[in-house]
């Protein structure tokens, strides 16, 4: 079920934002709900996600979108 989504288009990509945003879907779905990110394999978003990985106790699902190749 899809609870929460962003069109981050116009967004700026850097990896605090990237951090953020996670950060604040998790605090508004709730952490039970959360187990999926999709994002693209960028190095900012990569870093955002360990980022993320570390502060959260639950284990987060990080799917790559693979449109770039």
């Amino acid at each position: 079920m899809l609870l929460k989504f962003i069109d981050a288009y116009a967004i700026s990509k850097t990896i605090e934002k990237i951090f953020d945003m996670k950060d604040n879907i998790v605090e508004e779905v709730g952490e039970e709900n959360f187990i999926q990110v999709v994002t693209n394999n960028a190095i900012n978003y990569k870093v955002a996600s360990q980022m993320f990985m570390t502060k959260e106790k639950k284990a987060i699902l990080d799917i790559v979108c693979c449109t770039l190749c």
